[in-house]
């Protein structure tokens, strides 16, 4: 038997708090303006452990879920999930579309262009002129080049890990420890307080992040009093406008077609998810 709760994955559950809204963290010197930002949840499974060898699937289907400077978009915050009636886990992975939407423009010039969503033109020469420009746009990250590790963890033997900025976030079974330089496999990440791993299907269709639960939950005790799904895009840098050039086509960021031309996708987000 499943318990059914239905939530907002942009905010929180039973108890609620603003949890999907931007906030000004991070460096001094803003990259861009975010404006929108969107991604299609295609599954959200609770994990035993790391590798997620036994996941409980909350959901599975396509919800795109959205925030823009005003909140969660009207609509777009809800999902439906499923709630075990046993077992204690203590990690979630989340997969999503490899296809965001979002707007937005920059706060610097790069290479002498201000850039802006939904345009590849370098011409805009000032944050003015890139902004009245800026509209939605969808943006397709080339996962076999954003993702090309190979880790010990992820049964397709690719992925990446990126440290949180806790202390306590310093290794994982299978991976190189946080901090040691020229693997390759590892980074830290500027903002985020908790480690994830990042993986993709064969197919480079999806992206799968597995991050920890903050803290272990058995739901043999009953319905939690608290659920809280949060994801926190960053104001000041949730999409990164770029222009493109051989090292952004390698990581992925954009295809050999478009060097030359400005290309805006999405920043890093955070993830704080709690079961208690």
């Amino acid at each position: 038997m499943k318990n059914n709760i239905k939530y907002l994955l942009l905010s929180c559950l039973i108890l609620s708090t603003d949890i999907f809204a931007f906030h000004l963290v991070g460096p001094a010197t803003r990259e861009s303006y975010t404006l929108h930002y969107g991604i299609t949840v295609r599954q959200l499974d609770l994990c035993t452990d790391w590798a997620c060898t036994a996941p409980f699937s909350a959901f599975t289907g396509s919800q795109y879920v959205a925030v823009n400077t005003a909140g969660v978009v009207p609509g777009y915050g809800e999902i439906s999930i499923n709630l075990p009636n046993s077992g204690t886990y203590n990690h979630m992975r989340l997969t999503v579309d490899n296809a965001f939407v979002v707007n937005g423009y920059s706060a610097k010039a790069s290479e002498g262009a201000y850039c802006a969503s939904g345009s590849s033109s370098t011409d805009y020469s000032t944050e003015a002129a890139a902004k009245a420009a800026a509209t939605d746009v969808t943006f397709t990250l080339v996962l076999s080049q954003f993702i090309k590790q190979g880790t010990g963890v992820d049964a397709p033997g690719y992925g990446r890990i990126i440290y949180g900025l806790r202390d306590d976030q310093t290794s994982i079974p299978g991976y190189f420890a946080k901090g040691v330089e020229g693997s390759g496999k590892t980074s830290i990440s500027n903002y985020d307080p908790y480690t994830k791993i990042v993986t993709r299907d064969s197919g480079n269709d999806d992206l799968y992040i597995t991050t920890v639960l903050q803290g272990d939950y058995d739901f043999g005790l009953g319905i939690p009093s608290t659920i809280n799904f949060g994801i926190t895009v960053l104001e000041h840098n949730g999409s990164q406008p770029v222009v493109c050039s051989e090292d952004w086509v390698s990581v992925g960021m954009c295809v050999t077609a478009q060097i030359g031309t400005c290309v805006y996708g999405p920043g890093e987000i955070m993830f704080d998810f709690v079961i208690q």
